[in-house]
Parts: C-alpha cells; structure tokens; sequence
C-alpha cells in the first residue's frame, strides 16, 4: 500500500533541554495507563519559550499516588477548586514546566521528565 507521505519531511517530537520552558496546552486526551490500571491524561502542548516547538506531550498519571501533579498543573494555571475537574478548563493555558531529561530504559532513547508546573508569573523568578 502506497501512502502520499514524505516520512523526512515529518517533525521529530523534540527532547527539550533540562530546565525551564513556558508551554501552551492545546489539548487533552484520556488514554489508558500500559503499567497501571489508572488511566493518564496525555496534554497536547505547544512549547513557547526559550526555544519554540509546536508540538509536545506531557502526561498526568490519575493513579492515587501520583494525581497530586495534575493538583500542581491546576495549582500553576489557576484552576485548582473544589469539586470535579474538568480538562477543559487547563486547555488553552500556559504554565512553566520545569523538565529533566531521561533516558528510557525499555528502549534506550532520550526523553523528558516533568518535575514541577510554574505559574507562568513566577517563572523568571525559578529560573
């Protein structure tokens, strides 16, 4: 079967420097978990600054012992109440992302690791 894509012209999905970059959440998805029976939220992002990209992946584990980043994500855009939360109300935000990079040891590429969502107010401040 011939599909009409030329594959080089494709953008790799980068592997940002470790530090902080300010990103735009565009979208979400729930997907299901291949290590746990939590299901994760897989955000759809466009990397603003330093370096711009337009397209990047985040994800927030719903499991008990990790949702309290997806607190942190709300915490940082401003959207932390109580009640359910809802996707929709962090899509189309901005919020710094602190990230390390990591190696993955199924297949040996280089990926990033979100360690800390930052108002996007306060990120001169951490950098």
């Amino acid at each position: 079967m011939q599909i009409p894509i030329d594959l080089t012209t494709v953008a790799e999905i980068p592997v940002l420097e470790a530090g902080i970059h300010i990103v735009r959440i565009t979208g979400a998805e729930e997907k299901a978990s291949k290590s746990s029976e939590y299901k994760q939220v897989m955000w759809h992002c466009e990397v603003l600054q330093p370096q711009a990209f337009p397209k990047w992946f985040m994800w927030s584990s719903l499991h008990p012992n990790a949702v309290f980043r997806l607190k942190q994500l709300a915490t940082a855009v401003g959207v932390l109440h109580p009640g359910d939360f809802d996707t929709n109300d962090i899509v189309g935000r901005e919020v710094g992302v602190r990230v390390s990079v990591k190696e993955n040891p199924d297949n040996g590429r280089l990926g990033n690791n979100v360690e800390e969502y930052i108002n996007v107010m306060n990120v001169e401040a951490r950098a």
